[in-house]
């Protein structure tokens, strides 16, 4: 069974024949990249052509494409198709981080992934769904439906556009930092270990008083000594 697209309406400003055309050249230019092609539009004097590999397909392969391209246009397919033997610009790139998917392949190969797809019912009202791929096969795709457990079937041919959704990964925390009653702790046990020393005889001996007090002032941080400057001050005054 073919796989079904769900572009059901030419849209890419080229004929039926001529998009056809255009496609199947350019696949044969790519595929020893390991490319193929996603989908081709001309628009406003534009022609954009969209590759697709797996994985996505770097600059420097999407580069080398370009070139590969512009000669095709050059030398064979300008003379075919009437767009192309005007003035135009081309433009190559790959899907980007939310890539279009137009049939059951796409549905498959990204089973897993949380998508959005555009739904258009009989009367013509359109929804708008997102829930992650569980299943597919040529006619339709089964999503677990965003938030919920439900899942639904949706055929091709109710699907108007479908997308992958990227998920942008949540940022560390950074750690709390140590609040100032254990970086007063520390200091004040640093200038207390500092306080004493072993000599070279291994007697244990306490620095002299005034060098104490120096190693304190370092030590202490200025909110402490602040802290301290102001109970002195009370004990002076009463």
């Amino acid at each position: 069974m073919v796989d079904r697209d769900i572009r059901g309406m030419n849209t890419s400003g080229l004929s039926h024949a001529d998009l056809s055309l255009v496609e199947a050249g350019i696949n044969s230019a790519v595929v020893g990249l390991g490319l193929s092609v996603l989908e081709v539009r001309f628009s406003s004097g534009t022609l954009r052509v969209t590759l697709d590999a797996d994985p996505t397909p770097d600059l420097e392969i999407i580069t080398e494409a370009s070139k590969l391209i512009s000669e095709l246009l050059d030398l064979d397919l300008a003379e075919r198709v009437a767009e192309l033997r005007q003035n135009y610009e081309l433009e190559v790139s790959s899907p980007g981080l939310e890539r279009p998917l137009f049939n059951a392949e796409h549905f498959r190969r990204f089973a897993g992934r949380l998508v959005e797809i555009k739904t258009r019912s009989t009367n013509g009202s359109k929804t708008r769904v997102q829930g992650v791929i569980r299943s597919s096969d040529g006619s339709g795709v089964e999503l677990e439906i965003e938030g919920t457990p439900e899942r639904r079937r949706f055929d091709f041919d109710t699907i108007e556009s479908a997308k992958t959704v990227f998920v942008w990964p949540q940022e560390k925390k950074p750690k709390n930092s140590r609040s100032k009653g254990t970086s007063r702790g520390s200091a004040k046990g640093n200038a207390a270990k500092a306080a004493e020393f072993k000599s070279s005889s291994g007697q244990v001996e306490e620095i002299d008083q005034d060098l104490e007090d120096e190693l304190d002032d370092d030590l202490l941080s200025a909110e402490d000594q602040a802290m301290i400057g102001v109970e002195e001050s009370i004990e002076d005054s009463t």
